[in-house]
């Protein structure tokens, strides 16, 4: 949920440029993994990779939204 609050951010301030595509298919992509880990393996450590992955694909929005706010604009 945080993560499409974020890319709403992003497109009001005006910040959605390429990066904001790519962070959104990154999304769909660590979905998928998360979900071939979980039926698949399911081990530990593999399920602590993804979740650490997928942290900093929820993050970088946030990221940018508070760059493009001070006024750097990145993509």
């Amino acid at each position: 949920m945080r993560f499409y609050v974020a890319c709403l951010l992003l497109f009001v301030i005006g910040g959605a440029g390429r990066a904001a595509p790519a962070l959104a298919w990154a999304d769909a992509g660590r979905r998928v993994v998360h979900c071939l880990i979980h039926l698949g393996c399911n081990k530990v450590l593999h399920r602590l990779a993804a979740f650490v992955l997928s942290n900093a694909v929820l993050v970088a929005p946030w990221g940018l939204a508070g760059l493009r706010v001070v006024g750097i604009g990145l993509g």
